[in-house]
């Protein structure tokens, strides 16, 4: 997990999996209140973890013999889990920039 550079505390598992899942939203050290912003990388986790989950859902729905109601359900349930999961173990190497400040006002 990566640190903050000012004050060398940890940002939680927590505090990553949520900012990620808000939608990018910027991270802000609790001790400091420096503000991190993910980086590009973290994109591509992203979008790889929806990918990777939306296809084991879609696969998933070929292994059961169930009417189409249930198989759907089943596709959805699988895919947020998946998602869920591959999401949780790709936080460990996701990566953050100190947020620039501008000074243009």
């Amino acid at each position: 997990m990566q640190s903050c550079e000012n004050c060398k505390q940890k940002f939680s598992f927590g505090q990553i999996y949520k900012s990620f899942l808000i939608g990018y939203k910027p991270l802000v050290c609790k001790n400091c209140k420096t503000k991190y912003e993910h980086t590009f990388k973290n994109r591509w986790i992203g979008a790889g973890s929806v990918g990777l989950g939306v296809f084991f859902g879609g696969i998933s729905q070929f292994y059961f013999e169930l009417s189409s109601g249930y198989k759907l359900m089943v596709g959805i349930i699988v895919t947020i889990f998946t998602v869920s999961l591959i999401s949780a173990i790709c936080v460990s190497f996701m990566t953050f920039e100190r947020e620039e400040k501008n000074n243009y006002t």
